[in-house]
């Protein structure tokens, strides 16, 4: 594992570190969203088992493991040597001082990543490969947008000249540049052995009605003609009485809207209608049903994005997702229409940052510190005074030294952290301690327990007495009441669409309303 650039830790924290207590390795792979901790017996591997780093809590068992190493440096021994040789021969040639040379084979012998280690790749091996090099030459690419791909990468490549540059005199690299990155030529004679499609944007607001999306003639990456692959779409702005952005909202301008949707559909159109969620799916279901677009019978499904077939019949199809702006593909009859479009824009509010919710279960490593109250499970209120580490059977391990009334001490292994919790007191009152082995913490716990019960029998019977009492049940909200929520100038949060449908649904029912 060391040679594989993980490094030892007491508590396995990030990607890269493993830890060894006993028969348990705790180790995070770059593969997993988690640290696993592997339960040994002997040689043999008895369970696997992913857990939070935070709390060390197991989440879910896994009967298979790849450890990939951490990064692309392979400690191994003899690479080392080799790598030992061509330092030595490049310090000469890039005028390296010795004392920069010494710091950096101490670090690579103690299997630890320099600062820069990228610099040490083409030590470590001849070629080092690309993206491009992992693609299979049969693969089509695309690119979108060439001309922007290749002078972005003509900027990249001046400012990695400059870094580069900048690195020489500091003593930083000890290699070309053109070992360490991929200049654009060598890029561009790489991606002429593929099939190129070249993507441009379509043309909705020039002058020019037709746009070609792939681009044939002269194009960056100097292309041959054989290697490119081109369709010309003709594409257009879909012609709607209401343009996007205006203010005005209401039947007077929707309806002129709808009167053109009833035009594409007669013809023949097929129209996929992007909505931002399932709820103003629903909302423009009930508002184009009202407006007779089409039958009740006849409702469309609200299909999730992206969509893996076009419509096949004429009509109109609804579809979660983002867009920014529909489009028209004249010679296809396809109408491509955004909520914005036939409603108007929407003023979109910032996100304030909400409160932190702080429970009692998120103790964490980060929140530990010495001389804080905390809750045992089992002990009571005791101060946590740090970590410690303790060799048990002649196994080391680290342990939450936590001390109680009386001077009374408390190793928890750090693997059970989730024993503890966070001491929330009454401000104002005194702290007090608990001390272990007494009965105290227990009766605080029965006292607490019966007074929940008391607290819940008393919400039953609340409860149980506003479930018989009579109200007044409000019908449905029809489509008149989803097309004047449609005209609400704001996008409701996904928090207040939720209690806005809660709302209407507690209005609906013959009880009242507890909110």
């Amino acid at each position: 594992l060391i040679d594989s650039g993980y490094e030892n830790s007491a508590i396995v924290q990030s990607r890269g570190e493993f830890s060894i207590r006993g028969g348990l390795l705790d180790i995070f792979s770059p593969l997993t969203a988690l640290p696993v901790r592997i339960d040994f017996f002997g040689d043999f591997v008895e369970e696997m088992r992913l857990f939070d780093p935070l709390t060390q809590r197991s989440t879910e068992d896994l009967n298979e493991l790849v450890i990939l190493p951490v990064n692309e440096l392979i400690f191994s021994q003899s690479m080392l040597e080799s790598v030992h040789e061509k330092l030595v021969e490049r310090a000469a040639e890039y005028k390296l001082p010795a004392r920069r040379v010494h710091e950096i084979l101490q670090q690579l012998e103690a299997r630890r990543l320099v600062e820069g280690y990228e610099a040490l790749l083409p030590l470590f091996y001849p070629k080092p490969a690309s993206v491009l090099d992992y693609i299979p030459q049969q693969t089509s690419l695309l690119i979108d947008r060439p001309e922007e791909v290749e002078r972005a990468l003509e900027n990249y490549w001046k400012g990695a000249e400059q870094t580069y540059e900048s690195a020489l005199g500091e003593h930083r690299v000890f290699s070309p540049l053109e070992s360490l990155l991929s200049d654009p030529e060598q890029l561009s004679k790489q991606i002429r052995d593929h099939t190129c499609w070249l993507f441009q944007d379509i043309n909705l607001y020039g002058s020019l009605p037709n746009s070609s999306i792939i681009k044939s003639k002269g194009s960056s990456f100097n292309l041959s003609a054989s290697n490119i692959q081109e369709i010309e779409i003709k594409s257009s702005k879909p012609d709607l009485t209401l343009m996007p952005g205006s203010a005005k909202k209401g039947i007077d301008l929707i309806g002129p809207v709808l009167d053109r949707l009833k035009d594409w559909i007669e013809a023949g159109e097929r129209i996929v209608l992007v909505v931002p969620g399932q709820r103003q799916g629903q909302r423009m279901i009930e508002l184009l049903s009202y407006h007779e677009i089409f039958s009740d019978e006849a409702r469309p499904p609200i299909l999730l994005s992206p969509l893996t077939n076009d419509p096949a019949e004429p009509g109109l199809m609804i579809c979660t997702g983002q867009l920014s702006s529909g489009f028209a593909l004249p010679g296809e009859a396809y109408i491509v229409l955004t909520e914005e479009e036939l409603l108007g824009a929407r003023a979109r509010r910032t996100r304030s940052p909400g409160r932190e919710k702080t429970t009692v279960s998120d103790l964490t490593f980060e929140d530990l510190k010495p001389g804080q109250p905390i809750v045992h499970r089992d002990h009571g209120v005791g101060l946590y005074k740090g970590l410690v580490r303790i060799e048990t059977g002649g196994v080391p391990g680290e342990f939450l030294f936590l001390e109680y009334r009386g001077g009374d001490k408390l190793y928890l292994p750090v693997d059970r952290l989730g024993l503890v919790q966070k001491y929330i007191g009454i401000e104002g009152r005194a702290l007090r301690l608990d001390r272990l082995g007494s009965s105290s913490w227990q009766l605080t716990k029965q006292k607490v327990k019966k007074d929940i019960y008391e607290i819940a029998h008393e919400l039953v019977d609340l409860y149980a007495s506003r479930k018989v009492s009579k109200g007044v049940d409000f019908s449905p909200p029809d489509a008149l009441f989803r097309q004047f929520e449609a005209s609400f100038p704001y996008e409701e949060t996904r928090d207040q669409a939720a209690s806005i449908e809660e709302v209407l649904s507690d209005m609906q029912e013959p009880r009242p309303m507890d909110r």
